[in-house]
């Protein structure tokens, strides 16, 4: 269904997205309790699926002959079998269990723990996302809270983004907003050297969580200018 929030159902009806701490405002998705694993969080977001190539033929011709697409491949769900996006030779699929490995990666030592994660538009967009330890706070109640967002697509219509962020992640529209305009984040594209790209994506990732921190005293000069 074309709904705003544009989360994926599967064949089973379930909602293909976990959330700790606060509900979302579609009320959707598996709520959990306490810390997770990635694989645990893979596994309550519904992630659990994997995503293969399939050849492309032209359409049948009078005589019933089609030909194979040289160059060009789909990409499709292993559970279900939707094409999720036409993509070229040269692309590398990133399986989802891969995008926590991924980020288990970059964290290392940090000590932060999986927020949200889940599925858009049937498979062709997926997100996690963890909650950073150093909060900010601006003065008693008003505190803001960092998060790492990885997103990636399995159509072929982007890199690998990860991005610091304060907006918390939760459907389509929510995932703009934390992109959007967002100049700390860090792309890799879907080629075979994308796991060599780590060391690169930690080192970018450790200066931009430097620079969410030091935001504290900006806001603290902001809270005492009069207007």
């Amino acid at each position: 269904a074309n709904m705003a929030h544009e989360l994926t159902r599967n064949k089973e009806g379930e909602i293909e997205m976990f959330y700790a701490g606060e509900v979302p405002w579609h009320r959707l998705g598996t709520k959990v309790e306490g810390l997770l694993t990635s694989n645990e969080a893979l596994a309550a977001a519904n992630l659990d699926w994997t995503v293969e190539f399939g050849e492309l033929y032209t359409a049948m011709d009078y005589d019933g002959n089609h030909n194979l697409i040289n160059k060009w491949r789909r990409t499709f769900r292993d559970d279900n079998d939707e094409t999720l996006g036409i993509v070229g030779s040269r692309y590398t699929i990133l399986q989802n269990y891969e995008a926590f490995d991924f980020m288990d990666e970059l964290l290392g030592e940090i000590g932060a723990f999986y927020e949200t994660a889940g599925s858009l538009k049937g498979g062709k967009s997926i997100w996690l996302m963890v909650r950073l330890p150093d909060h900010i706070k601006v003065a008693d109640g008003d505190e803001l809270v960092p998060y790492l967002l990885l997103k990636n697509s399995h159509d072929g219509s982007g890199a690998v983004t990860i991005a610091a962020t304060m907006v918390r992640v939760v459907c389509q529209n929510t995932l703009t907003m934390a992109l959007g305009g967002n100049s700390n984040k860090f792309k890799i594209r879907h080629t075979a050297s994308m796991h060599d790209r780590v060391d690169s994506a930690r080192e970018a990732i450790r200066l931009v969580n430097e620079n969410i921190v030091t935001y504290s005293d900006t806001f603290r000069d902001m809270l005492n200018v009069e207007l």
